[in-house]
């Protein structure tokens, strides 16, 4: 059983894993929300937007010298979905070899603090307070976006095997011998950087992708949402698909058997299936 209410809701409701558990001893019970169970912020409201902030990610998203920029997707929400999916599947696993139950108790801010990652860590090391760089890396060089003559592309030279065929595909071979390391690039940044920009602006978008895929170096485009639903590889792995009367994104997760979709449900629809069912008080 999972829910999203804020603390003290279950225990109005009757509904907390005591009270469930009378009835079901073996149920896995999960609760997931904004600050977790206990602690200071325990009875705060909050919505993605704020957890975003409060977990550091906000801090380090944006271009540098800007302001503070939320990701383009609720990852405060998505993450906490899927962590909440991991543990539960992890739960029950555990519940069948070994006849325990659990219950989860999920901050939605434990998990954007856990995606800091290296990026904390990196902090946790050296103490400097990490900014915003824009599409770059912090350590790695060249790991960004870079503005063509119609759009953006980016490459990801994150192994030196890639630095060579980058520069050879950019008709840039006296780059090579130049900068031969990533402590190299990453010392004189800006000035390799600017270089990259000024031959990525010489060309369209389609023409660079095409060399960097040629030569074997990691990029792509920066796609809008229309290029991305219209991409031949999403469009061959079923990522966009058809429930009978609109187009829906596909799952994800592929196991070799068909996928069914089924339109959203009518208001009031559940309601009216599943009330024959309760009890009658």
């Amino acid at each position: 059983m999972v829910d999203n209410f804020r603390p003290g809701v279950m225990e109005r409701l009757r509904l907390t894993p005591q009270h469930l558990r009378v009835v079901r001893p073996d149920l896995v019970t999960c609760s997931m929300t904004a600050f977790g169970g206990d602690g200071p912020y325990r009875d705060l409201p909050a919505y993605d937007l704020v957890l975003q902030a409060m977990g550091g990610g906000m801090s380090i998203t944006g271009e540098p010298g800007g302001r503070p920029t939320r990701a383009g997707i609720p990852i405060g929400d998505l993450a906490g979905g899927a962590f909440a999916a991991l543990a539960v599947c992890a739960t029950l696993l555990s519940r069948e070899r070994y006849q325990t139950s659990h219950h989860i108790d999920l901050s939605l801010l434990d998990v954007q603090v856990s995606l800091l990652t290296y990026v904390a860590q990196y902090f946790l090391t050296d103490g400097m307070v990490p900014g915003p760089i824009g599409s770059a890396h912090q350590s790695v060089v060249p790991y960004q976006a870079f503005q063509t003559a119609d759009g953006d592309v980016v490459v990801a030279v994150f192994g030196e095997s890639f630095w060579a065929p980058l520069c050879r595909a950019m008709a840039l071979e006296d780059l090579i011998d130049r900068f031969p390391d990533n402590a190299t690039r990453h010392a004189c940044r800006q000035e390799l950087v600017e270089q990259l920009q000024r031959r990525f602006l010489e060309r369209t978008t389609d023409e660079w992708v095409q060399a960097i895929w040629a030569a074997g170096v990691p990029g792509g485009p920066v796609n809008t949402v229309d290029r991305v639903l219209r991409d031949p590889q999403v469009r061959h792995r079923r990522m966009l698909v058809s429930d009978g009367e609109r187009e829906l994104l596909g799952n994800p997760i592929k196991t070799g058997r068909p996928d069914t979709f089924t339109p959203a449900p009518a208001l009031g629809q559940h309601t009216a299936e599943l009330l024959p069912f309760l009890p009658h008080q």
